[in-house]
């Protein structure tokens, strides 16, 4: 019974937020397209995407949520010089809204990365991801290596111990149960949000930078169904796991206190011959907290250009939200 209310809630969910997507795109419009904004109408969900660079290697940055493409915007404008960079959110978060039918599993998130990869001609990319989404990089690494040249994962542990991470992090036991989650995560989001941050970042003076973006993209309609992502990750079946050739780098940040009990290195299992990075001063977002270290990881020693990337100067950025919300009610870009 509990597996047919979870496909009946997550259906729910994703039907409301494919709903509300049609009113969010009119009214962002499309006068972003100029800074590689677009939306993208895949299989799965229509997905918002920013495109920029023209570097000869593509790096595929994915926010892990309840971050959005804003909070990634000093990390692209450092590195689009030298390439081609590909930022996107995952079906169910931000602005990347789900199709009725979308069921939040990793296969089909899976499927909705290679097929937006296709649609922009990608090759041999960098794909970096962090925490669940990093499994779907994992996955697509193995059943599509033209696409994936390497990958650059973050806080990812095993399947097992993630599985058990949302478990732990489900304390009232709220997120887990059908129709009470969604509806939690639809009307509470905000909240949640700023629960969130306040435990997965290691001192309270980060929390505003990066609430700022997230609450600012909330208050434009952004989702995030991850009442639905949880439902899908503790009762689906485990995926399996193929064995993966590319390159792979994971950068664990030590003062995540949400991953207390976690055994980070357990991310072996799945790739057992990664290199293993350790942020000791970073929490949930090494990627975001220590940009250098990051940098450097994706350049693989080539040097980016632009000045060096301080934790201080992740400062909000919601230009771009707010420069669609102003714009005129035209059709997104990539929509049919």
């Amino acid at each position: 019974m509990t597996d047919v209310l979870r496909v009946a809630a997550t259906r729910m969910d994703a039907s409301f937020w494919h709903r509300r997507g049609y009113v969010v795109r009119r009214e962002m419009g499309s006068s972003n397209a100029d800074d590689g904004y677009r939306f993208l109408d895949l299989k799965h969900a229509v997905v918002r995407v920013r495109v920029v660079g023209q570097g000869p290697e593509t790096i595929v940055m994915v926010p892990d949520p309840p971050n959005v493409i804003e909070h990634h915007t000093l990390l692209i404008e450092r590195l689009r010089s030298d390439f081609r960079i590909i930022c996107f959110e995952l079906p169910g978060f931000g602005f990347s809204f789900p199709k009725p039918r979308f069921m939040f599993t990793l296969d089909e998130v899976t499927h909705t990365m290679g097929e937006l990869l296709d649609f922009l001609k990608v090759q041999q990319a960098t794909i970096s991801m962090a925490c669940l989404g990093g499994f779907s990089a994992i996955l697509l690494a193995a059943r599509r290596p033209d696409l994936v040249g390497r990958l650059v994962l973050s806080q990812i542990p095993s399947f097992p111990e993630l599985r058990s991470w949302t478990r732990r992090k489900d304390v009232l036991h709220l997120i887990k149960t059908p129709f009470v989650g969604q509806f939690l995560l639809t009307c509470a989001r905000g909240l949640v949000a700023r629960h969130w941050y306040r435990a997965a970042l290691p001192q309270e003076g980060l929390v505003t930078n990066y609430v700022t973006p997230t609450l600012h993209a909330f208050q434009h309609g952004a989702c995030f169904c991850l009442a639905s992502a949880f439902q899908s990750v503790q009762r689906g079946r485990q995926p399996r796991f193929e064995p993966v050739s590319q390159k792979a780098t994971v950068i664990w940040g030590s003062s995540d206190s949400s991953h207390k009990g976690t055994n980070p290195k357990s991310i072996f299992e799945h790739l057992p011959h990664a290199t293993w990075i350790e942020s000791p001063d970073s929490g949930h977002f090494p990627y975001l907290e220590d940009p250098e270290l990051y940098v450097s990881v994706l350049t693989g020693g080539v040097s980016a250009s632009g000045a060096g990337l301080a934790q201080k100067d992740l400062a909000p950025r919601t230009a771009s939200i707010d420069r669609a919300r102003q714009s005129e009610k035209s059709p997104p870009q990539g929509e049919s």
